[in-house]
């Protein structure tokens, strides 16, 4: 991961670390690679993607990382 994207990721967990219940939710393709950068420092973050969630649940995004 580029630092540029671990940056932005890294600014939009700081906003919402101490959030009950907080996920990151991506796509299915980069959902474990992801998950691997995020959990070393943030482990009880989830990572999920978009197909696990489809239906049911609601969600408030609250950034977006663009590659």
């Amino acid at each position: 991961i580029s630092s540029s994207i671990n940056e932005r990721i890294e600014e939009l967990i700081a906003e919402v670390v101490d959030v009950p219940n907080t996920a990151v939710i991506t796509q299915l393709d980069i959902r474990r690679y992801l998950r691997a950068v995020i959990e070393k420092k943030h482990p009880n973050i989830a990572v999920l993607s978009f197909q696990e969630l489809e239906g049911l649940v609601e969600f408030n995004n609250l950034g977006v990382v663009d590659v």
